[in-house]
């Protein structure tokens, strides 16, 4: 479905439903926003992605998850361990070869926030594990990329 009919779509929505029924969701809970009881799309839906994904790690052991996408593509992201702590890099590799980071830290236990893709290509977290037990990551990923993949 294309942008436009999104909008005829929601317009027609929103001339249907009265404005109780079309925000009975809070703000943010659906893919537009309401305003003095019209519905207007806030992105094209068939765009953005959700994934989630959990990556085990051993002591010193390491991961690399990757999202493919445009140069432009905003993705929001949250990571987690259930213990111990990881130091990490959200980084690009373009197509070209370049690299950028994103973020990094050292001995952290958690991450969110969004990025925007500086080039076409790669675009990801890399994690090792420096703690002494085994670490349970989960990542949660949700935008605008057309593949993830776990390289490492």
């Amino acid at each position: 479905m294309s942008y436009k009919t999104h909008l005829i779509v929601a317009g027609i929505a929103g001339l249907l439903l009265s404005p109780a029924t079309a925000s009975s969701h809070p703000p943010g809970d659906m893919p537009w926003e309401t305003q003095r009881g019209d519905i207007f799309p806030a992105a094209p839906i068939e765009n953005l992605w959700t994934d989630e994904t959990i990556i085990t790690l051993q002591p010193g052991e390491a991961a690399e998850v990757k999202l493919v996408m445009k140069k432009g593509g905003t993705v929001q992201y949250e990571w987690a361990v259930d213990q111990g702590h990881l130091n990490w890099d959200l980084h690009t590799d373009d197509v070209a070869g370049q690299a950028h980071s994103y973020n990094q830290g050292r001995a952290k236990t958690d991450s969110s926030g969004d990025f925007t893709a500086v080039s076409d290509g790669a675009h990801g977290w890399y994690w090792r594990n420096r703690s002494d037990e085994s670490v349970e990551v989960t990542l949660s990923i949700s935008g605008d990329y057309s593949e993830i993949k776990r390289v490492r």
